[in-house]
């Protein structure tokens, strides 16, 4: 799902793995795609068209272990079709991300033979390479700690004002940019992080469609964006007040009852929107993309069971005695040929 958090009262896919930010979601991706390829390679599924397993990550996430087990557990089974694209906002609830060990993360990714994209700049920070000066203010950006670009960010145009202007004091070609525009406009640049470009993410995302690589795509972006509250240290839990709320409203053009409006705030007519959603794979059918499979039949079985067991040894012995019947479903306990086709 495209939810940090999905749910499924706001998704009614039933594909989607809730897991809060514990990291299982992600982990979820990797052995889906490898049951993928045993369906497929086994002639279990009707569409013989691959798909994608596709997660979003918070950065923090990449704390938890689980994680890492699943990539181990990937790169034995060379895992195929799962992308992860990694939210890295640097900031989590309990302190900043630190950014030598996220170094380290991305030499991991590619030691487990995943294809690493580091989505860093929209396409307006871009446009300062055609500037004389502008690449020094990238390197600036490259070279800026976590926590002073989180501060800055909070300042607003301002704050990013006198920081560059005291460290490019001797450089008339970055000043000359900077004082070209007012605060808003560099507060706009420099916060023009890729992972809130959408033009720049189609772009890498369709030049990787067809690639079956499993893929780690990490997309710089900023915490609470657009916010009053963005760059905040303690913006995890921050809650607007009602003055920037209707601030916010304003600037997003959404009238005041027309909160729940589809197309409030849009440039495009309903008819317009409604003929892109209706082409959307999640919308067709109205929205019916449950699957069933038949039922397994349950007889009383003929098992004799210790006098003292676990649950756990009563129903790994249950479940081996069906496996043994003859039928339909117990024939996809077994595999034949490769584990999978590239």
């Amino acid at each position: 799902g495209a939810q940090a958090y999905p749910s499924i009262t706001k998704d009614f896919s039933n594909v989607d793995f809730s897991t809060g930010s514990v990291g299982l979601g992600g982990a979820m991706t990797i052995f889906s795609s490898l049951v993928q390829d045993y369906l497929m390679c086994n002639d279990f599924l009707e569409n013989k068209l691959e798909s994608k397993m596709i997660s979003i990550f918070g950065d923090a996430e990449l704390d938890e272990g689980n994680v890492y087990e699943a990539l181990l557990e990937g790169a034995k089974h060379d895992l195929i079709n799962c992308w992860w694209i990694i939210d890295y906002n640097r900031q989590s609830l309990d302190g900043i991300i630190h950014e030598k060990l996220f170094e380290k993360l991305i030499d991991l990714f590619r030691l487990m033979n995943w294809d690493v994209y580091i989505l860093k700049y929209g396409k307006k920070l871009q446009k300062l390479k055609e500037k004389k000066g502008g690449n020094r203010i990238l390197n600036w950006i490259d070279d800026c700690p976590n926590d002073l670009f989180s501060a800055l960010t909070f300042q607003g145009g301002e704050g990013w004002r006198k920081a560059l202007s005291e460290d490019f004091k001797n450089d008339r070609d970055v000043l000359q940019i900077i004082n070209s525009i007012n605060d808003k406009e560099l507060h706009e640049i420099m916060t023009n992080l890729a992972g809130h470009d959408i033009e720049e993410l189609e772009e890498v995302f369709s030049k990787n469609r067809k690639s079956s690589n499993p893929t780690c795509f990490i997309c710089y972006t900023v915490k609470g964006f657009g916010l009053p509250l963005a760059g905040h240290k303690d913006n995890h839990s921050g809650i607007m007040n009602m003055d920037q709320f209707k601030n916010y409203q304003n600037s997003m053009k959404i009238r005041k009852g027309m909160e729940w409006d589809k197309t409030e705030g849009m440039k495009i007519s309903k008819k317009i929107f409604e003929d892109n959603i209706s082409k959307n794979v999640f919308y067709k059918n109205n929205g019916n993309r449950s699957f069933r499979d038949s039922h397994i039949q349950i007889e009383e079985l003929n098992i004799k069971f210790k006098n003292y067991t676990s649950t756990q040894e009563a129903f790994g012995q249950i479940l081996g005695t069906i496996g043994k019947r003859k039928d339909n479903q117990t024939k996809r306990n077994y595999t034949s040929g490769s584990y999978h086709k590239k």
